[in-house]
């Protein structure tokens, strides 16, 4: 038996953090939230990251492991050859071998030196795909991902090196003792396609109680008074951010007042400007910004009439989880983990992807709301939040953690 209170002393090994400048997407804001928690929990989070270079740090009381993911290997001198040969190109499929055995090896050596209770990967990446299957530590697995299902949402045609890369992926799940994700959406897509058994554990929520530090020059020198819709986060089309104009033209057409405001970077690029010709009269409303840092962010969230949201799939979304931090009122689509945490008219609204006038719905009910029902929904949505506050989830995950050990051991 494992005692329930122990300090857990857990490695974390991801393809992407934020101590990393180019990474700035949910798995690494999800692990920069986490880490911290368990440590202040009284935990031992150690986070082994790719990197350009080979050295340990702290970030936020967290020791952080730099670890250079590209080495010369037979492998990358097989794909140049490749590459010149038959002009196939395995960019994916190089690079995930190559970091992945660099985060092993790296983490064994420190496992060597100070022991961990238990070791986490993302099947982003494929990061367990040389954790040892004679190992003496229980290994599980987050899904954050799922490679196939978003590459059909981004509408990317199949490569052979996606289709190698996605095999790489799976490799590495089934060498995990158990995976689990955040949304029940994505649990059922794994489950389904390849018959595995997914946990469901949410990830912490922290309560904003107003205090944290706000940069308002952006909000003011970009957008000042004006009244608006926002959109944040990537400007891709798994994000719906192709659908903005089609929802948002009829709502620009009845209010001159209204703006379309699109903060985050494009990916491709090409999206914001597809949206501005199909506004057509009304591209003047449309305002984009860069990626934002969340105090120059948090203004832009905060004074919006709305936020539009239309993924064709999501993993518990952050930036929806973000803007119901401050009491925004969101507009989410079904079918893609949103309503795991939107009761359509009760804390927010939400319209199908399949119809797109039924989110130009939502969001006209949004921009309809009376200040004092503005209040309500914003009151509604923190209200759901509490059921993800770390008091509950961190103690969820290390019961999670504990259980997993045990049934290791025995």
């Amino acid at each position: 038996m494992i005692n329930q209170t122990e300090s857990l002393r857990i490695a974390y090994l991801t393809p992407e953090y934020v101590t990393e400048p180019k990474f700035d997407g949910g798995l690494a804001n999800y692990l920069a939230r986490i880490t911290p928690f368990l440590h202040e929990h009284g935990h031992h989070p150690e986070v082994f990251v790719l990197s350009n270079r080979n050295e340990s740090l702290e970030h936020n009381g967290v020791i952080v492991h730099r670890v250079k993911g590209v080495v010369a290997t037979s492998a990358q001198v097989i794909h140049r050859i490749i590459k010149r040969a038959v002009k196939l190109r395995f960019d994916s499929t190089v690079q995930m071998r190559s970091g992945a055995r660099c985060l092993a090896t790296r983490l064994l050596q420190r496992h060597r030196e100070h022991p961990f209770d238990i070791v986490q990967g993302s099947d982003y990446g494929a990061t367990g795909l040389y954790i040892p299957r004679g190992r003496d530590f229980p290994f599980v697995t987050r899904l954050s991902y799922f490679r196939p299902f978003m590459r059909e949402c981004a509408g990317v045609a199949s490569t052979v090196d996606h289709r190698i890369a996605e095999h790489l992926e799976r490799s590495s799940v089934q060498r995990s003792d158990i995976c689990y994700g955040p949304s029940r959406r994505i649990a059922e897509v794994v489950r389904q396609r390849w018959n595995m058994p997914v946990e469901i554990i949410r990830p912490p929520v922290q309560i904003l109680n107003g205090d944290r530090p706000e940069d308002e020059s952006v909000f003011r020198e970009q957008i000042g008074g004006k009244n608006y819709v926002l959109f944040f986060g990537r400007v891709c089309r798994v994000k719906g951010a192709d659908l903005l104009a089609s929802i948002m033209r009829p709502l620009l057409e009845e209010d001159e007042s209204l703006h379309l405001v699109l903060v985050g970077r494009e990916q491709p690029e090409g999206i914001v400007e597809k949206n501005r010709a199909e506004l057509g009269p009304y591209a003047n409303r449309l305002i984009h910004i860069g990626r934002l840092p969340h105090p120059q962010l948090s203004p832009v969230i905060r004074h919006a009439k709305a936020v539009l949201l239309p993924s064709r799939i999501d993993n518990f979304p952050n930036v929806c989880i973000e803007a119901m931090q401050v009491g925004q009122v969101v507009i989410g689509t079904r079918e893609a983990s949103f309503d795991e945490l939107i009761l359509d008219g009760e804390n927010g609204f939400l319209g199908s992807i399949e119809a797109i006038s039924s989110l130009t719905a939502a969001v006209r009910l949004a921009l309809n709301l009376s200040p004092a029902q503005q209040c309500q929904f914003g009151d509604a949505a923190r209200r759901t939040l509490q059921e993800f506050v770390p008091e509950v989830t961190i103690p969820a995950l290390c019961d999670f953690y504990r259980t997993v050990i045990a049934r290791r051991r025995n």
